[in-house]
């Protein structure tokens, strides 16, 4: 979909930028007594075309009870733990170091989903999109 086409869809994200074009949706969040404006979802534009889509936590308690209802196909969200990803989608164990820890990544052909759980445990990203796009491998 084109970018016009997204912002109809979804709406007017609050903040774009240029090289790559990535385009996201911003809430203030509060952690650790501090208050500040953190992405929660957004889109990669490449060639005209969006070529990937990003949600996260927010941080935010109006926000975040919405982007857990988001899902994958078998079921995976934000929160879920990154042990179910790996066992539905059959990907193996973990490999290494911290990437390989924190990182899960399943490929369909040209199309790549991103699970990103930077503790290891509970997943706290999604990445969705063209394989190669967006940094998706």
């Amino acid at each position: 979909m084109t970018k016009a086409k997204a912002v109809k869809t979804w709406g007017k994200p609050e903040h774009c930028q240029d090289s790559p074009l990535w385009c996201q949706f911003r809430a203030d969040s509060h952690i650790n007594g501090f208050t500040t404006n953190n992405p929660f979802a957004g889109w990669y534009v490449k060639g005209g075309k969006i070529v990937a889509i990003e949600i996260e936590f927010a941080e935010n308690t109006a926000i975040d009870p919405k982007m857990v209802k988001l899902k994958t196909s078998k079921g995976i969200h934000l929160g879920s733990s990154m042990a179910d990803a790996r066992s539905k989608y059959g990907l193996g164990p973990p490999s290494g170091g911290e990437a390989g820890m924190s990182r899960a990544i399943v490929k369909k052909g040209n199309r790549c989903t991103l699970f990103y759980a930077p503790a290891f445990t509970r997943i706290e990203a999604i990445q969705v999109g063209i394989c190669g796009a967006a940094g998706l491998v």
